[in-house]
């Protein structure tokens, strides 16, 4: 970053890459993130909740749109406007791209005007006015299903709206209650469900769609007196801003002037990072300094260094049958092994699990396998036999990282034979 503003269009030639003071290769390093040069150019999409609960929102906001547009003049940028309130599948929903005729000087909207992007602030000052007067007039039976979409919304303005090549697309989501979404007519289903959220970002980073949402806090969404209580709290919106790369803003903000100059600042400064990978061999040391420098037409911008401790993966050790290498008269001896690693790192991906048994192999879909409490426990369904040397160990085991899991194995002498005593003095029968 220079002088306030994000450095645009590196590539891996860029960068220096030091692991305790031994450089990287470039053929070992991967970027995984870009910031293209030409992101100066930005299209933003206002998506409005249309339904009658959001009207002095969204009014606010219209009396503040000077303190937003005068933080973009050194961008080169486009709005456009949606309203929303359900898909459009449904009888009563709606979905609206707001339209008008710049050239008229009426600022009234029309459902075939010429114009949906606005580029200076009277244009958009006349889009928001459209929107305002002529469509959030409208009574509450022609404002829409109930069910708003949300997130469907956000897939159809990318799908309907033609957006400049190269430019980033910052999508501004203003409502008032969580995602919800008619299930039986709408197509894609994105509700407020875990599986909906993953779905919605995932969407977004494949089309490039940064998002920030603009909705009350967890506990303060919008219901209906009917609905339950659990319809007033939701945290999907920040995650879904900070895993896109946007921003959160609190809906029912007291200085809308300083709400809509925060979007806009946040705009023009929007971050760009970097993001580099390379495998390394001190992934368990006690710490690696990793130095990172940039270095542009031999021009040398900044280092940066930083003392990483990594986790190490996790390990197995045998449990029971304790000491490993001794006898056991269990014929039916169980195999423990317990897993062992730092606190909050270490996640066993169970079905990676493989347990190998004098050669046979037996996965987690084995009934002879069980995983719980950070062991792996081996049951057999069939006993040993008398003399036999039973050698255990873990086959196969990845952790969430994907570190395979550092393992021993563990053998036990199976003696199922009562003792018998040799020798025996005095003789039986004998007078002591």
């Amino acid at each position: 970053m220079r002088r306030g503003l994000f450095l645009r269009g590196f590539e891996l030639e860029d960068f220096l890459v030091s692991e305790n003071g031994e450089d990287i290769p470039e053929s070992l390093l991967e970027q995984l993130t870009f910031c293209p040069g030409e992101s100066s150019q930005v299209d933003i999409v206002f998506l409005l909740d249309f339904s009658t609960s959001m009207d002095d929102e969204v009014s606010a906001f219209f009396d503040a749109i000077p303190s937003m547009v005068s933080q973009l003049i050194d961008l080169d940028y486009r709005i456009a406007i949606v309203v929303f309130n359900g898909c459009p599948e449904e009888i009563n929903g709606k979905w609206i791209i707001v339209r008008t005729d710049f050239s008229s000087g009426s600022c009234d909207y029309s459902s075939s005007g010429p114009d949906t992007w606005a580029v200076d602030s009277a244009q958009f000052y006349c889009l928001f006015r459209a929107t305002v007067d002529d469509l959030y007039s409208l009574p509450a039976v022609s404002r829409g299903s109930g069910y708003e979409d949300q997130y469907g919304a956000i897939v159809r303005a990318n799908e309907r709206l033609s957006f400049r090549p190269g430019a980033r697309k910052i999508f501004i989501l203003f409502t008032d209650e969580r995602p919800q979404v008619n299930y039986y007519d709408c197509s894609p289903i994105y509700d407020h469900t875990r599986e909906g959220l993953d779905s919605i970002i995932a969407y977004c980073n494949a089309n490039n769609i940064i998002v920030f949402p603009v909705t009350p806090r967890d506990g303060e969404f919008f219901k209906s007196p009917w609905e339950p209580n659990s319809r007033r709290h939701y945290t999907g919106y920040d995650t879904l801003a900070s895993r896109t790369g946007g921003r959160w803003f609190y809906l029912y903000s007291s200085d809308y002037d300083s709400l809509a100059s925060a979007i806009g600042r946040e705009i023009i400064g929007q971050k760009c990072c970097y993001l580099l990978r390379y495998e390394t061999n001190n992934f368990c040391a006690a710490s690696n300094v990793i130095r990172v420098g940039v270095v542009s037409e031999a021009e040398t911008l900044g280092w940066d260094t930083r003392n990483y401790i990594p986790p190490c993966p996790g390990r197995s050790t045998p449990f029971v049958p304790y000491p490993c290498g001794g006898i056991t008269t269990c014929e039916r001896q169980e195999f423990i092994f317990a897993l062992d690693a730092e606190n909050d790192v270490f996640q066993l991906d169970s079905s990676t699990v493989s347990i190998d048994v004098n050669g046979l192999v037996y996965d987690i879909s084995s009934v002879e396998l069980s995983f719980a409490d950070s062991v792996i426990i081996f049951t057999p369904l069939n006993a040993f036999a008398d003399g036999e040397t039973v050698c255990v160990r873990i086959a196969n085991a990845y952790d969430t990282f994907g570190c395979p899991v550092e393992t021993t194995n563990c053998c036990a002498i199976v003696d199922l034979s009562p003792p018998v005593f040799y020798g025996l003095s005095p003789a039986p029968g004998s007078v002591v």
